[in-house]
């Protein structure tokens, strides 16, 4: 790699092999400007310094303008004018020369490993791209301990097999081994902290992995974007999947989740789109935004008994996959839905569950069937949004509340029996139903039951001609019938505002 870098460095130095040199005519006293390629003077080089040189020709230019020249002398040849130009034009070429070992030569070459490292950071910087088989990076060189793997160390060393990292490296960078293709296996050490935010191995050829026993936290980006893994194994130490780990693995097809696995990060697998099933142990409390997002081919996962929070598309785009049990621990969702347009038709809500939360099912286009238990007493905001393929739906007696925007689009349900139970129907919450003819509320007596509408409540239900209000019902807000077929509406006296 640093020798990719030197070449570029001389061709940008060669490119300045045109320079202007100006000199004056001794007959006549002008200024004549020619180009003078430098290659093609063979003067030898001046004794003067360089810049003398140049100097002394700026001042013979200058008095050639104010005054004529004295011709005694012998007149100056083109090629004597233009040897300091030729003096300049090589000092120019060293100056090239240097910047470049300064910006880009890091460290120093250790010929006996092939890398570059420096000491006074313990991080590898680069590699020789002709480095093949497996490579066991020392734990120490020179007497320094290597702690880092710089960004890009190793990228496009085609020729290793595999890489062992000793347990004193805490950090690697930014494709440190990318475009490896034949690097098939990596071993992880559990010193492991940190690693760029693009990962290490992108576009390698890893196909099997192995994690260190004692590592507890599997860091961000890892393994994203390596595309050929198949296999990993995962100690039992570990307690937290970060961020983008695991992303874009799309070879991988099977990944065991160990027991203790306590909170899964955003990205943290998505677009593994070989992956076909997830177990989730009861650990885990908390999977973060897109985890297993775009994962196509998943037909089966299991959500843990103990999960209390789903972020927005943790399975969003995962088309295969039909139905879902939903543990009743979980309490809160993203605002845009963790299922939002996946392949679910059929959900399972646990016993025991008190609240759907809010969006828990907003943008399952395929749904088609939901099984509410009796134990639950509030539909949240959001949580039937845009489910457009639900027909129909059971609300238990145990429903004390219905959210805003709880059904809004829900384009094929056809008919609706909200009960007794319910006292509060929020804001817009059946909005844009544009199929849905018949809404049955059923109480009839005003001293059981008071219940508040909220405004746009039935707003674009083109299809609804029908409405009866409950004498129960005291609060009625704006525009609820608008947009709908109905064309008269009996407000009952209890209405108060």
């Amino acid at each position: 790699m640093k020798k990719r870098l030197v070449s570029m460095a001389l061709a940008a130095a060669m490119a300045v092999s045109v320079v202007p040199v100006s000199f004056a005519e001794a007959s006549g006293g002008e200024d004549v400007s020619e180009d003078v390629l430098i290659e093609e003077i063979q003067t030898p080089e001046p004794e003067g310094p360089a810049e003398d040189a140049a100097e002394e020709a700026e001042v013979s230019a200058d008095e050639a303008e104010t005054e004529p020249l004295v011709t005694d002398e012998p007149e100056e040849t083109a090629e004597e004018t233009a040897a300091p130009e030729e003096a300049a034009g090589e000092e120019e070429f060293t100056l090239y020369e240097n910047m470049e070992v300064e910006l880009f030569a890091t460290g120093t070459y250790y010929e006996e490993y092939g890398i570059w490292f420096d000491t006074s950071s313990g991080t590898i910087t680069d590699a020789d791209e002709g480095l093949e088989g497996d490579l066991y990076i020392p734990e120490s060189i020179d007497g320094v301990t290597v702690t880092v793997i710089g960004n890009n160390a190793f990228n496009g060393c085609a020729g290793l097999s595999s890489v062992i990292i000793p347990n004193t490296v805490t950090n690697m960078g930014n494709y440190a081994f990318s475009n490896c293709g034949n690097l098939s296996y990596v071993k992880i050490p559990n010193s492991i902290k940190q690693c760029g935010g693009y990962g290490p191995f992108s576009n390698s050829g890893i196909v099997t992995a192995e994690v260190e026993d004692g590592i507890e936290t599997i860091p961000d980006s890892l393994f994203e974007s390596c595309s050929t893994l198949q296999s990993i194994t995962l100690p039992d130490s570990v307690t937290v999947i970060s961020a983008d780990a695991f992303k874009f693995c799309t070879s991988l097809e099977t990944i065991e989740i160990p027991d203790g696995v306590a909170t899964i990060g955003q990205y943290a697998f998505s677009g593994c789109t070989s992956l076909r099933s997830v177990d989730l142990p009861d650990s885990v409390t908390s999977i973060g935004n897109n985890a297993f997002e775009n994962c196509d081919t998943m037909s089966e996962i299991k959500l843990s008994s103990g999960l209390k929070t789903l972020g927005n598309y943790v399975l969003g785009g995962c088309s295969s996959l039909t139905q879902i049990d939903i543990p009743k621990s979980i309490s809160s969702c993203g605002g845009n839905g963790p299922f939002n347009n996946s392949g679910i038709v059929t959900v399972n809500i646990e016993s025991g569950m008190k609240a759907l939360p809010d969006s828990l099912l907003e943008s399952c286009y395929s749904l088609k069937e939901v099984n509410i238990p009796d134990t639950v007493t509030k539909i949240d905001t959001d949580t039937f949004r845009s489910c457009t393929g639900l027909e129909t739906i059971n609300i238990p007696e145990s429903v004390t509340a219905i959210g805003n925007t709880a059904f809004y689009c829900c384009e094929s349900l056809k008919n609706i029996n909200i009960p007794k139970s319910v006292t509060s129907i929020g804001n817009n919450a059946f909005q844009n139903c544009t199929i849905l003819s018949d809404v049955t509320m059923n109480y009839n007596d005003a001293r059981e039951f008071s219940c508040s509408i909220g405004n746009y409540a039935f707003i674009g239900c083109s299809s609804l001609a029908e409405l009866e209000i409950p004498g129960s019902v005291t609060h009625l807000g704006c525009r609820i019938i608008e947009g709908t077929a109905i064309t008269s509406i009996t407000v009952p006296k209890s209405i108060r505002s």
